[in-house]
């Protein structure tokens, strides 16, 4: 064989080869009904929309980094969707036979409306529109409330990110926020509400937790206590962390290891990137 022929030889079997890797990712994704891109969105009360588009999404309780066994849950495939602070209304359609990943989930042969009480992690369902409009109406949910197509809600991942340099970062949700080394280990835990950075040293507030419904409540969905928090200073040059401190001793802090008074800490704002400059 000549240099030419094995050269033209070798471009088609890659060539082929391309093509059929390409049919089988084809056929092997088939059922995701649109690009593989995951989307993230709270319905508040630690529970949440996990979809992607084109292929609904299904609705789940997680809370601080994990999800709960038994816990009210609605599998794929959500298609429309409607909440208020008590209440999540949704339509799920029954799940197709050639989706991937496929489904072990009773829920997945089920057609219909469902209701969740999110204070009382009740699962209602599924219904018939009928049924579905007599029970919305027996749990008093506001009429006001309508069912939307779950791409209302695609926007990406519903995730806060502050990079203060390659070591430090703060990662938050809205139902949590925290600050992380570079091996993804929390400096400071659950919630940092404010922050700030002078090139050296990383300032933060953190807020305890507490209830966000009274005690009759089965959800114990835990939200930011405005009356109880404590400060921090991370020194990201030794990876040494002081705290917590109340705000006299805070300052006192900041003093001794003279970080300026020109820094000053701001709120952890919603649904951003940012990088500290270097």
């Amino acid at each position: 064989m000549t240099k030419g022929s094995f050269i033209k030889t070798a471009v088609i079997t890659a060539a082929v080869a391309v093509l059929l890797f390409s049919v089988l990712a084809i056929k092997f994704d088939k059922g995701t009904r649109g690009p593989n891109v995951h989307h993230e969105y709270s319905l508040g009360l630690g529970f949440w929309l996990f979809s992607r588009p084109n292929q609904g999404g299904a609705v789940d309780y997680y809370h601080n980094g994990s999800s709960y066994y038994g816990n009210p849950y609605i599998g794929r495939f959500v298609t429309m969707l409607a909440w208020d602070e008590r209440y999540i209304l949704a339509y799920k359609e029954k799940l197709p036979p050639d989706a991937f990943p496929p489904d072990d989930d009773p829920q997945a042969a089920e057609e219909g409306y469902y209701i969740i009480d999110k204070a009382q992690f009740e699962l209602y369902g599924p219904f018939d529109e009928k049924g579905f409009e007599e029970k919305r109406t027996e749990l008093n949910v506001t009429p006001s409330l309508k069912l939307k197509d779950v791409a209302t809600y695609y926007n990406g991942r519903m995730e806060k990110r502050v990079y203060f340099n390659d070591d430090y970062r703060l990662i938050a949700y809205p139902d949590g926020s925290k600050i992380r080394d570079k091996d993804s280990k929390a400096v400071i835990g659950d919630y940092v509400s404010e922050h700030a950075f002078d090139g050296r040293y990383i300032l933060a507030k953190r807020n305890d937790l507490k209830r966000a419904l009274p005690e009759e409540y089965k959800n114990d969905y835990r939200i930011p206590d405005e009356n109880s928090y404590e400060y921090y200073i991370v020194d990201t040059k030794t990876n040494t962390v002081y705290g917590g401190y109340n705000e006299e001793e805070f300052a006192a802090k900041r003093k001794e290891l003279n970080i300026s008074k020109r820094i000053k800490l701001i709120k952890v704002e919603k649904y951003y990137t940012y990088w500290y400059p270097n």
